[in-house]
């Protein structure tokens, strides 16, 4: 018994330390707009919405909505990372839980998805066809969006809007 134990934890180690080494040679924060992974952390969201690319894109899926965009992110918190993706996440001034912004922006990729929610919905901006296809972080974003609706008397309406 204190064999078999002793096996599994070296066994457990050693692929713990396998996984480890391997998962060092991979940067995470490289690919096509792997110049912005600077700002993580930081509140410099002018200089990663400013980004020739970054904005080009943004302009050709929003459109009109871009003015509602850039105020419903006016309100925010550092520059996030996960999944190879930097998430910039806000609200418009005052409007906390009606006027909300999510930015997902995959840097190995070079591709955004974005949610605006506001008067009892969620717009969603996406190349993936399908909600089960978003990054995770922006999946439990929305759900957790939806599950505050008690925040208003409108009922929650999701929109999914594919782009390129």
């Amino acid at each position: 018994m204190c064999l078999r134990i002793t096996w599994l934890i070296f066994s457990m180690s050693w692929m713990l330390l396998a996984s480890t080494a391997s998962g060092q040679d991979i940067d995470q924060k490289q690919g096509k707009w792997g110049h912005l992974s600077e700002y993580i952390g930081t509140y410099n969201y002018e200089a990663v919405l400013s980004d020739e690319e970054v904005s080009a894109k943004l302009s050709s899926i929003l459109g009109g909505e871009l003015e509602r965009f850039q105020k419903n992110l006016s309100v925010h918190g550092p520059i996030g990372f996960s999944g190879r993706c930097l998430i910039l996440t806000g609200n418009a001034p005052h409007r906390g839980f009606d006027e909300n912004a999510y930015l997902n922006i995959c840097l190995s990729r070079g591709s955004v998805d974005i949610v605006l929610t506001g008067d009892g919905a969620i717009q969603v901006y996406s190349e993936k066809s399908r909600f089960q296809h978003l990054d995770w972080m922006l999946r439990s974003w929305i759900t957790r969006y939806q599950s505050e609706d008690h925040f208003t008397s409108i009922p929650i309406r999701t929109s999914f809007i594919q782009t390129d």
